[in-house]
């Protein structure tokens, strides 16, 4: 499996190496350690792969591996909604599991990074909606989803609004959000490894409240 090796300034700060997955096997995966050799291998269990080959490492101010910059195809369209689709199941699955009564509760037993604020069920779930439907979205120039009060409803329509940009975004081309380069293939990359992640702290949280 092809990995890139996210050794930039923005991991440096938090401690941590990422190492991402390249392969449209194993697209959107990622996993983040104190080290190369760590993530390299907790990314090797967690996907089964033979073996790993790191292609490209960022280092500095690098934002894009130059798979970031290839144009986007209809193959990783295909597995990025495929992705999102299985995330968004689970998602509910686990808010339905929890019930309404507990979306906005918080046991702060849970174990969970610093960094990450959102820490109840509803707060994960509006997070992947805001991240997707509006965060990602601006730093490509895409049109952005208003927010609405029904957690569900949100979930359902960020997930038609995701769907409805990929179909008629533009495939190639850097887009510079403030300090960030974006491109469309580095949105597809995100896209199916945001809501898988956040998805772990979201069972765990649910787990601790039922």
């Amino acid at each position: 499996m092809d990995v890139g090796v996210d050794r930039s300034d923005v991991m440096a700060s938090l401690g941590q190496v990422a190492v991402w997955s390249l392969d449209l096997a194993a697209w959107g995966e990622c996993a983040q350690a104190e080290t190369e050799a760590l993530a390299l291998e907790a990314l090797r269990r967690r996907t089964g792969a033979d073996g790993v080959v790191v292609t490209e490492t960022l280092r500095g101010e690098d934002q894009l591996f130059a798979a970031d910059r290839a144009p986007a195809t209809d193959a990783h369209v295909t597995r990025t909604l495929a992705v999102l689709r299985e995330e968004r199941t689970r998602t509910i699955e686990q808010l339905r599991t929890a019930g309404p009564e507990r979306w906005d509760r918080e046991d702060p037993d849970v174990d969970q990074p610093g960094w990450m604020p959102w820490r109840t069920p509803a707060a994960i779930a509006r997070h992947v909606v805001d991240t997707e439907s509006r965060g990602y979205a601006r730093r490509l120039g895409l049109p952005e989803l208003e927010p609405v009060d029904d957690l569900l409803e949100e979930l359902s329509r960020s997930a038609a609004h995701v769907r409805g940009l990929l179909a008629s975004m533009p495939r190639t081309g850097v887009h510079r959000y403030r300090d960030e380069l974006w491109t469309p293939m580095r949105l597809l990359r995100r896209l199916a490894w945001h809501e898988r992640v956040e998805g772990v702290f979201l069972r765990r949280r649910v787990r601790a409240l039922v």
